[in-house]
């Protein structure tokens, strides 16, 4: 038989799990986790390590469906990956080879082009999405193995499906994972490749099955504990001989205490309550909080964000290590699917051995904007000049057009609270309005009423071009220019204090600009003019 004839053979064939089979094994489906024990689990778990990995599995798709912890962790493990963008890319050295282009072209329409499914949920269909995710189950399980049905009917469009089979119909028992038919087989038979995708991962699904068991047995407990510590015991005293007509009273009185608390003794009986709460703080919230940290940081990590409290300390520590499970998460997905399926995909479509294309997962990028910020700064400050075109390009801004007049630049009055450098040099601090335009300060503390700065900050200002700033002002205000230019014509205390005073007149579209332009005004002339006449003068 030859090598296509070979291919064709299985490239044909049905899914290897029927539907029939499907609606028995749901029928008779129970419930893995009932009355689950430690010593029942650590006896699964001593099986899956042996190659029995049907009853663990089980126990732990269980769980999984079950946990409130174990559930979010899923969902992020596999939407983390799922949503990486994948490409298909040519082998470094075959950049300009035409074969590559055409094993790039094939695999992107192969890939475009598939159907994924699950047997146990065939309404379940999408594409290499879906796929990503189903496979992300190994990290639970140890592996995540789908049966692959190919579509040949056009060969210049060639395509699959992609079943989903979980591992309770596998075993492992010659370290090597073999299908059961059926479940109640004892022994599987071989997987052929090109027949089935099998990844494998990490395996954290006994670790999470034993934190979630010690967890759910806690909380029975605490349960337990609420129900008979919330509702207190009675306790009867007396005297009396036992089945006496007095002890016979009591034990009438106690029945309807509990049901009235209403009752009536003499001296020599005594009714009080017994509580199990004490004065001690039982240990059942402890142990679950445990398990619960345990069970995310199994998932993800040490990023514990979901339950975490207090300050958060560590957050950069485990968003990097998140970040590190993450990338290698999808390489190991682009190795399994071009290993097990791109080799299979380029043999039939072209007849080449071995593939000079390669479907990638690239793993989420996500900006170091602090980073970034304090390297362009430490560079500025040996001389370096940046690009500032390549900034905004990184940082996703555009310039401001200067000849359209509804596209003004950002000034330091635009500029949000908090983002450092965009405010004027040494500036008093500015309170915010609603729309985070800087409300202009009316006394040296920025409360009160005055326009003048105090000594010790005069002292600390940096020194400005008055004269510049206002001319350069004037060029690109125009309605604005003329009391300017008078300003600057006859630059006395009592021009610059009018100029202050009506700027907001001067400038009626942009009231907060106008503010802070007059604020300026006034600090840079009490700082031009120490002198004692000229302080009173601008007074």
């Amino acid at each position: 038989m030859g090598f296509l004839t070979a291919v064709k053979h299985w490239f044909n064939r049905g899914p290897a799990l029927p539907p029939g089979q499907v609606f028995l094994e749901l029928m008779q489906r129970g419930n893995a986790i009932y009355a689950v024990n430690p010593d029942r689990l650590a006896a699964a778990v001593t099986g899956w390590a042996s190659g029995y990995v049907a009853g663990l599995a089980r126990i732990i798709d269980e769980y999984e469906m079950r946990d409130d912890v174990a559930r979010i962790g899923v969902r992020k493990r596999d939407a983390a990956v799922a949503r990486c963008e994948h490409t298909v890319l040519i082998e470094e050295g075959y950049e300009k080879d035409p074969r590559a282009e055409l094993h790039r072209d094939v695999l992107k329409r192969f890939w475009a082009g598939i159907t994924v499914t699950s047997a146990f949920n065939r309404s379940q269909r999408g594409g290499i999405r879906l796929l990503k995710k189903q496979m992300m189950s190994a990290q639970s399980y140890g592996w995540a193995c789908h049966n692959i049905v190919w579509d040949t009917s056009d060969p210049a469009n060639l395509t699959a499906k992609f079943i989903h089979v979980p591992l309770w119909h596998f075993e492992n028992l010659t370290g090597e994972l073999r299908f059961k038919p059926t479940v109640n087989q004892y022994y599987g038979i071989p997987m052929e490749p090109g027949s089935w995708l099998v990844h494998s991962g990490d395996a954290i699904g006994p670790a999470v099955a034993l934190a979630a068991c010690a967890k759910h047995m806690g909380l029975q407990d605490w349960l337990l504990f609420s129900e008979r510590a919330a509702i207190p015991g009675i306790l009867g005293k007396t005297g009396a001989q036992i089945g006496s007509e007095a002890w016979n009273n009591l034990c009438k009185m106690i029945e309807a205490w509990g049901r009235d608390w209403k009752a009536v003794t003499d001296r020599d009986t005594d009714i009080t309550t017994v509580t199990l709460n004490g004065n001690g703080t039982p240990p059942m919230p402890g142990l679950v909080e445990r398990m619960d940290r345990a069970i995310a940081a199994l998932y993800r990590g040490a990023d514990l964000s979901t339950i975490s409290k207090g300050e958060g300390l560590g957050a950069s520590l485990q968003g990097e290590e998140a970040d590190m499970l993450e990338a290698d998460d999808c390489a190991a997905l682009a190795e399994s699917l071009h290993e097990q399926v791109d080799r299979y995909v380029i043999r039939w479509a072209t007849g080449d051995r071995d593939p000079l294309a390669y479907i990638w997962i690239e793993p989420t990028k996500r900006p170091d904007v602090e980073g970034r910020i304090k390297v362009n700064e430490h560079l500025i400050a040996h001389g370096a000049k940046l690009s500032m075109r390549d900034e905004l390009n990184w940082f996703g801004r555009s310039e401001a057009d200067v000849d359209d007049v509804d596209d003004r630049p950002m000034t330091a009055s635009l500029a949000p609270q908090g983002v450092p450098g965009m405010g004027l040099p040494n500036e008093t601090p500015f309170n915010r309005d609603e729309n985070a335009f800087k409300i202009p300060p009316r006394s040296p503390d920025g409360q009160g009423e005055g326009k003048t700065l105090p000594p010790s900050q005069i002292a600390k200002k940096r020194p400005l071009d008055l004269k510049a700033i206002a001319e350069a002002f004037a060029d690109q205000n125009a309605p604005a220019a003329k009391a300017i230019r008078e300003v600057l014509a006859n630059p006395t205390p009592s021009a610059f204090a009018s100029l202050a005073a009506n700027i907001d007149g001067l400038l009626p579209d942009d009231p907060a600009l106008a503010a802070v332009i007059a604020e300026t005004m006034a600090k840079e002339f009490t700082a031009a003019t120490p002198t004692p006449q000229k302080s009173q003068e601008s007074r």
